[in-house]
């Protein structure tokens, strides 16, 4: 299995997106992870967790390799396996807006599910906090994450 890679997306004109990008004072609105370059697993409004094939557009997307000192390519890929048809997690949005602990669900918002496929295998992308409080803008923070050519 070739590495998983981490998807933002930049701007969108929906008006979640806009709200997304001025509530975090960021350029990205969107999370997902992508595995072989081509399949892109993210959670949507309003599906969930779901599997698209990934077509790359350099004004929409910044792709980033993240660099371990373990392979956690599997370990991301099985955790989000076990994700799919999972539902979009709006009381996760809720938290995320507000700050503050919401009853835990099974569902995720698109950052949340990124974060938290990390954490699971072992590398927690950024220190002291929780899926929860991630947004898409404090993914590209990570000292794991560098961007690169597609």
């Amino acid at each position: 299995m070739t590495n998983t890679q981490i998807v933002l997306f930049k701007s969108h004109e929906r008006i979640a997106q806009k709200l997304i990008r001025w509530q975090t004072d960021s350029q990205y609105s969107h999370a997902g992870l992508l595995f072989s370059q081509k399949v892109l697993v993210e959670s949507r409004i309003p599906d969930g967790v779901q599997w698209n094939l990934f077509k790359y557009d350099p004004l929409i997307h910044d792709v980033f390799d993240v660099h371990t000192l373990v392979r956690v390519s599997e370990k991301v890929y099985e955790f989000v396996c076990a994700q799919a048809g999972k539902g979009y997690d709006y009381w996760g949005c809720l938290r995320f807006i507000s700050r503050r602990r919401l009853p835990e669900n099974d569902k995720w918002f698109c950052s949340e599910l990124v974060f938290e496929a990390f954490a699971q295998a072992g590398v927690h992308l950024l220190n002291n906090v929780e899926s929860y409080q991630v947004s898409p803008g404090d993914l590209a923070t990570s000292p794991y994450l560098y961007k690169v050519s597609f």
